[in-house]
């Protein structure tokens, strides 16, 4: 069965169990990149998501999970501190899927 799976601090990846996440905790940039690259592995994974918060600090990790694997990864917001880098993944993420740009066409 496919999972999803949310990676990051447990206070940004918890909400996101709600949803049916698994949840693995990644208190750092490190253990992040580690997860990324243990999931990148498992065919079993059908997305990932992972906190803005530590997207910026995992760039690299995150394009290599993205090639080698064929599951998404989305970058989502937190409550704290978001930058919007999460928008910018979220638009680039639905141009690819549906072909259409919702978020600033909307």
């Amino acid at each position: 069965m496919a999972r999803i799976v949310a990676l990051g601090p447990l206070e940004d990846a918890l909400p996101y169990t709600a949803m049916g996440a698994e949840l693995r905790g990644t208190p750092t940039a490190a253990a992040l990149e580690e997860a990324l690259g243990e999931l990148s592995r498992d065919s079993s994974v059908a997305m990932v998501l992972v906190p803005e918060t530590q997207s910026a600090e995992a760039a690299e990790a995150i394009e290599e999970f993205r090639s080698r694997s064929g599951a998404a990864l989305l970058v989502l917001p937190v409550s704290t501190g978001a930058k919007g880098l999460a928008l910018a993944e979220m638009k680039t993420f639905l141009e690819h899927a549906i072909g259409v740009d919702l978020i600033t066409k909307g």
